[in-house]
């Protein structure tokens, strides 16, 4: 075994991720990477003091859409981002024994379907400078959350995500001189539509899934790098260290913080 997908629920991505890199074995682990900040640390020591390769599978990163989505807004297509919408957002009827509705089994909205906005948004602008929560506490779970986000150069980003509310699942990005909008469920979508002042084009790429982001592992293992640079540590960590403050402002803790 040269490599593992740690793929359980959220509460042992850090613990069994740690003991697979202490054996020696390179990981892609599922999103979130960690619980908290202080997990994804642990992980990223384990990874450097192993020599071993690390990446959060983030398949929005490695989907083709979203691949050309970023090729296009770094060739200034829709000119400076200023702004973005993104929701994730379904009715979950409340069951007690549901992991999403089970604080010791890592649930909530955020971690689960609000990470996708979230990563989104910082993929495109990068850690915001300040970042303003509201949202709804339900069975101890953030089960609402609603996050506007700024950024220095005075972009913004609007983030919606919710257990119990039917929301558009889409995403849009806005420039100084067009826009992307990304149809339902915008994390895995194969088609864009990418709107300028040179008219409309509606983009088809191959479909998404989860294989792009293993394709994407081997490569790094076969170049010897230790992390991906489609969805480096830094970024996970920069995604977990929101999500702590934000569940911090709505009261919602784990066992583990």
């Amino acid at each position: 075994v040269d490599a593992v997908y740690v793929g359980g629920i959220h509460t042992v991505h850090a613990s069994q991720a740690v003991m697979f890199l202490d054996a020696g074995k390179h990981v892609l682990v599922e999103k979130p990477i960690a619980l908290n900040l202080a997990q994804v640390d642990a992980m990223t020591d384990a990874a450097t003091r192993n020599d071993r390769f690390l990446m959060e599978a983030m398949w929005m990163r490695f989907n083709p859409a979203h691949i050309e989505m970023m090729k296009r807004i770094a060739d200034g297509a829709i000119g400076e981002v200023r702004r973005v919408q993104a929701d994730f957002s379904f009715a979950l009827p409340y069951s007690d024994d549901h992991r999403l509705w089970d604080r010791e089994k890592g649930g909530g909205a955020l971690l689960d379907l609000g990470i996708y906005p979230l990563n989104l948004a910082m993929w495109v602008l990068g850690p915001p400078a300040r970042v303003e929560v509201a949202g709804r506490v339900a069975h101890g779970v953030d089960d609402e959350v609603s996050l506007l986000c700024a950024w220095e150069s005075g972009a913004t980003a609007t983030l919606t995500a919710g257990l119990s509310i039917s929301g558009t699942l889409e995403g849009r990005i806005e420039g100084t001189n067009g826009a992307i909008d990304l149809p339902a469920p915008a994390h895995c979508t194969d088609h864009m539509t990418f709107r300028s002042a040179a008219g409309i084009e509606e983009l088809e790429a191959e479909p998404a899934g989860l294989r792009h982001q293993v394709v994407e592992v081997h490569r790094c293992l076969r170049a010897g790098e230790r992390e991906s640079p489609g969805m480096p540590w830094a970024a996970s960590r920069a995604i977990i260290e929101v999500c702590d403050a934000a569940r911090a402002e709505l009261g919602v803790h784990y066992d583990v913080d």
